[in-house]
């Protein structure tokens, strides 16, 4: 791009000078030397107000060329901004998500620890079941020891 502009920028001031050399030579062969300079020079004037009329048309189309770069960086600013105002509302949803994710992290691992006491409470009440029905079985056994010892303590005093 670079190159291209300063190959045309090359191109149009040799066109101006070769334009410019021509209408000079142009002008000296229809006056001859020997007239007056002042004739040459008015004559080289045309040629010189046709210059400023297209440097002049070269401003105008500088600046016209310049809005459609303003608009166009306008345009760009405005998708800029649209585009920065998604990114807000895609990082604040981002964040509600994450603010979520971490509530339901946080109730998930209290829920861990309470099922973790649970389960030792259950171990807990299964291992006094255990030692209840022991301990009944043990009074059981007593019991029977007892019963059975009265019956020979029976025996004994009936033989006596």
């Amino acid at each position: 791009m670079k190159n291209a502009f300063l190959v045309i920028s090359a191109l149009i001031i040799v066109a101006i000078v070769a334009v410019w050399g021509s209408a000079l030579c142009y002008f000296s062969n229809i006056f001859p030397l020997n007239t007056e300079p002042n004739k040459l020079g008015d004559s080289i004037n045309i040629v010189t107000a046709l210059f400023s009329g297209l440097a002049l048309a070269g401003v105008v189309i500088t600046l016209f060329l310049q809005m459609q770069e303003l608009s166009l960086q306008r345009e760009e600013l405005h998708k800029s901004v649209k585009a920065q105002e998604e990114s807000a509302r895609a990082l604040s949803s981002q964040l509600s998500a994450q603010h979520l994710a971490t509530k339901i992290s946080a109730k998930s691992a209290l829920l861990n620890s309470l099922n973790q006491y649970l389960q030792i409470i259950e171990d807990r009440i299964n291992t006094a079941r255990l030692q209840h029905r022991m301990a009944q079985d043990d009074t059981y056994s007593l019991r029977t020891k007892i019963s059975s010892l009265e019956d020979d303590i029976q025996t004994l005093i009936k033989q006596i």
